[in-house]
């Protein structure tokens, strides 16, 4: 129910050219979302290019980051197709994962077409003096229709 109720809300993003975050209208529903715009480098891309980005994340009410690292499989004049590999930094201990997937980005806007991501996330939940571990494995794809 959580996760049909995010994703069927509106939310206002404003990104500039490079897919960096300009503004946003709430932060606690955009780390919920994941990686739906990759920051691109801001030097040229060509096939074989690689780059990295971090961003902030959420699950179950714990923040993290992810480092990603994107490498340019291929382009043409319909799309940019990227894969790409994640993985949580040590900035809590209680949790660690992966991520890997492949995306398609339109050239002319820069909005991701398609997304796929496989995530495998182990953590660890300490309250009231009950520790439970908790594994998550997903895959999700994302298709945007642009307008």
């Amino acid at each position: 129910k959580e996760l049909e109720k995010t994703i069927k809300k509106p939310v206002d993003l404003t990104y500039d050219a490079m897919g960096n975050m300009i503004s946003e209208k709430d932060e606690e529903d955009m780390n919920s979302l994941g990686n739906v715009i990759i920051k691109m480098p801001e030097e040229p891309i060509s096939e074989g290019r690689t780059w990295t980005t971090s961003n902030t994340q959420g699950v179950s009410g714990m923040e993290f980051t992810v480092e990603f690292t994107y490498t340019v499989t291929s382009i043409s004049k319909k799309s940019i197709e990227v894969s790409f590999t994640g993985n949580i930094l040590k900035n809590n201990d209680n949790i660690t994962g992966t991520y890997n997937g492949t995306a398609s980005i339109n050239p002319a806007t820069g909005i991701i077409t398609k997304s796929s991501t496989k995530s495998n996330i182990s953590m660890t939940i300490s309250q009231q003096g009950l520790t439970i571990p908790m594994t998550i494995n997903g895959n999700s794809t994302v298709t945007v229709a642009e307008k």
